[in-house]
């Protein structure tokens, strides 16, 4: 680490956690009030992350750098296929900039990003599921999922194009929010390496 004359590593890892948490709670919030993640706030939180790396060294610099490209290339996928919004995918490779501290000499960006990813599609998901239900749309929901399940496994099968209206509106990114912190907390406590 290049600064530790300067400062101790216990203030680097409060403060790198501080970044983190607050820009998770800003997207969080304005997910979920707003329904919007707001540029400024993902590129800030981008640049700010790498910049934040480079105090811990190269190798966490290039393994941020990983975090980002893995964040934005994952959801950049789910974003074609399964209508996540733009600003959920610069959110989510935020946070692979980001990553987290050196918590118990984990590393940055990479390792944790998948994580973050997982328990992120896993909050999203039960959010959707919550949407769905409270809104009467189960069955409706189910019979869009398998025209879409059997259109890709049989290709002569014809699907009904979803239209935009009859769309459900879930705040995918404040089930970003809460994954990575979910993630993050099993990093600060020791579940995860």
């Amino acid at each position: 680490m290049y600064c530790e004359a300067y400062i101790s590593s216990e203030t680097l890892i409060v403060i790198h956690s501080a970044v983190l948490l607050i820009v998770v709670l800003i997207n969080g919030v304005t997910d979920l009030l707003l329904n919007r993640l707001f540029n400024v706030v993902n590129y800030s939180a981008i640049i700010l992350g790498l910049l934040l790396n480079c105090v811990w060294g190269i190798d966490a610099l290039v393994l941020a750098a990983l975090g980002l490209f893995i964040g934005f290339v994952l959801f950049f996928c789910v974003y074609l296929f399964a209508g996540i919004g733009g600003g959920d995918v610069k959110f989510m490779a935020a946070i692979g900039a980001i990553g987290i501290p050196r918590f118990h000499e984990s590393v940055a960006g990479y390792p944790f990003i998948l994580w973050a990813c997982f328990y992120s599609l896993l909050a999203g998901g039960l959010i959707a599921i919550v949407a769905i239900i409270s809104n009467g749309r189960l069955m409706k929901s189910l019979r869009n999922i398998t025209r879409t399940v059997l259109s890709f496994m049989l290709p002569t099968f014809v699907t009904v194009p979803l239209k935009p209206e009859d769309s459900l509106v879930v705040p995918f990114g404040f089930g970003i929010a809460l994954g990575t912190a979910w993630a993050w907390w099993l990093y600060a406590a020791g579940f995860l390496e």
